[in-house]
């Protein structure tokens, strides 16, 4: 039985014969696992939200002061939990933790 599995190559190449470098996307490539999504609102002070992992993982946090309109939002995490910031008024958060190391 042969290989299962989603490939796409860079233009000029074959999908069935490209190596790994002239691939754009491969399936057995690793990906981002999520652990955990959510919704908060900060209302004069930051929250911290723990994650349950033993290091720091990736996490991207959105942020809205309207509750419609969602931009990449100031935060940080540490091993333990994630911070998502006051930001001087009501603040909407939608965040996203997956199981990758950060940098």
């Amino acid at each position: 039985m042969g290989d299962h599995g989603a490939k796409v190559s860079k233009k000029g190449f074959g999908v069935e014969s490209a190596s790994d470098d002239n691939l754009v996307f491969s399936s057995k490539f690793n990906q981002l696992k999520r652990k955990l999504t959510g919704t908060a609102v900060t209302v004069g002070a930051n929250i911290t939200i723990p994650h349950g992992l033993s290091y720091n993982p990736i996490f991207f946090g959105l942020f809205s002061v309207d509750n419609s309109r969602f931009k990449m939002g100031f935060g940080g995490a540490d091993s333990t939990n994630i911070l998502l910031d006051h930001l001087g008024v009501v603040t909407h958060w939608r965040y996203y933790i997956f199981y990758h190391t950060g940098v």
